[in-house]
């Protein structure tokens, strides 16, 4: 009975708030004392790297372990600047630098280079650079899953090939893949490293077979081709060239005319027939997403070129110039404001009766639904000789999630306003009449590095025919 007469709860209050106070101290003093011993050694390391700048050092001997297939100049061509060292410091960078070259060579598996001391008395700033490699098995295979040809399609891919063919990084290459939406494409390819060049240079001869249902027509065609090319890539910038000759065979598919409940005849279907056709590409890119599925910020662009030649004739078939660009600001930690715009124009230089025609897959390739958002189809699409595109959007993470979450690192939630508009003549004038303006929300995200995905709730905002409607999209190419 006396519990009651006697009250403890204050000093039980006063016993803990005391303990915090203590614990909130205890935790202080300890990041102070981690502060002061980083600072200390971030001390002792400059102090370190200023006595090794300025310290005397030569390279006697270079050892070099594991060469097979490899041809041994191009190894020495990039180990030879470790006799002009003067200084340790020197040696650090220079050993960073040949480590980066040697497993860009495309030749070797792992590189491991160790700096050593030259048992000499008489000078002790003498070293020796000692590099073990393991090669490439000359063999390769692997199978994998990417995002198909099709729109929402998923493909099943199979690689293999040889490895270092005549000592310098060539590769031998063959890939097939076979898609969800009966698409199937399979290529070989030999590709040769330009060693002058930066990592990723390179020439290569390809031949290739591809088999796909052009999308929005009740048409599918086979394109069997062969190419020359070259890529030069320096940081984030890439030049690809091609040159080649591609058999076209376009073909009713009857099959989409019945399940889409069209009529049996379909404008698209006066382009079915065989073409050969040569062209020539250029694709120059700049690349500076911190992600290229799912981008928080960043810049990426390009500008391509293409003419299309008909064979033995030298005549122009067409010209074709497509422009793009998406870019992200992070305005806040989890928000980001992006900006992205694509136009495509194509020019036909040859009409004559029989050579009127421009193959319809240079032609359809803008109306990605990830692309031009909140609009379908029309049942008598012909493709597009013009196409123009905007969107603008704010993009966040998910609320309610920790930053390093699975769900969190693979989802976005977006909002955007977007517009477009096409045209299927040869002029390039457009007036902001044109364009369809559509609002939309929803929601994105990432398999893994095979695809993007969006669920997407489009209202459209000027007096068009279009209605809001909600859609799913799943591939690579996204604007």
């Amino acid at each position: 009975m006396w519990w009651g007469l006697v009250n403890f709860r204050p000093w039980r209050e006063e016993e803990k708030e005391k303990k915090r106070e203590l614990a909130k101290e205890i935790r202080e003093r300890r990041l102070r004392m981690k502060q002061i011993k980083r600072q200390l050694k971030d001390l002792r390391n400059k102090k370190f790297r200023g006595r090794m700048s300025g310290l005397e050092a030569t390279i006697r001997r270079v050892n070099i372990e594991g060469l097979g297939h490899t041809k041994d100049h191009i190894v020495t061509d990039r180990v030879k600047d470790f006799f002009k060292v003067e200084t340790f410091q020197d040696i650090i960078q220079t050993t960073k630098r040949v480590d980066g070259e040697l497993k860009s060579l495309g030749c070797f598996k792992t590189v491991n280079i160790v700096v050593d001391t030259v048992n000499n008395h008489e000078n002790d700033t003498s070293y020796e650079v000692n590099i073990k490699v393991e090669e490439l098995g000359r063999f390769f295979a692997n199978f994998g899953v990417i995002a198909g040809k099709q729109e929402n399609e998923v493909s099943l891919v199979g690689r293999g090939g040889l490895n270092n063919l005549q000592g310098g990084g060539e590769r031998l290459e063959l890939n097939t893949s076979r898609g969800s939406e009966s698409s199937s494409e399979s290529n070989v390819s030999l590709y040769a490293p330009i060693h002058s060049l930066p990592k990723g240079s390179g020439v290569f001869i390809s031949g290739s077979k591809s088999s796909f249902s052009l999308p929005g027509l009740p048409l599918k065609q086979t394109d069997r081709g062969f190419w020359l090319g070259s890529e030069v890539k320096y940081s984030s910038t890439s030049l690809l060239s091609r040159l080649g000759l591609s058999y076209l065979q376009t073909k009713p598919d009857w099959q989409n005319l019945t399940e889409a409940n069209r009529t049996r005849w379909h404008p698209g279907l006066e382009s079915a027939g065989d073409k050969l056709l040569g062209s020539i590409s250029n694709i120059l890119s700049l690349n500076m997403l911190d992600s290229d599925l799912l981008p928080d910020y960043g810049l990426r662009a390009s500008i391509s070129h293409t003419v299309g030649l008909i064979p033995w004739s030298g005549l122009l078939a067409f010209q074709q110039i497509k422009l793009g660009f998406s870019s992200f600001l992070p305005l806040m930690k989890s928000i980001s404001l992006g900006c992205s715009g694509h136009f495509s124009h194509t020019t036909q230089h040859c009409h004559t009766d029989q050579l009127d025609k421009i193959p319809m897959s240079f032609l359809v390739g803008c109306r990605s639904p990830m692309v031009f958002r909140g609009t379908e189809t029309p049942e008598d699409y012909t493709g597009d000789m013009t196409a123009a595109v905007y969107k603008i959007s704010l993009t966040s993470k998910l609320p309610l999630l920790q930053q390093n979450s699975l769900l969190c690192k693979h989802t976005r939630f977006h909002t955007f306003i977007t517009g477009h508009t096409h045209r299927n003549d040869e002029a390039v004038k457009f007036s902001l009449k044109q364009f369809r303006h559509f609002f939309g929300l929803g929601f994105i995200g990432k398999v893994s590095d095979i695809g993007r995905f969006e669920i997407n709730y489009t209202v459209p905002l000027d007096s068009t025919t279009c209605k809001p409607k909600l859609s799913f999209a799943f591939g690579t190419e996204f604007l």
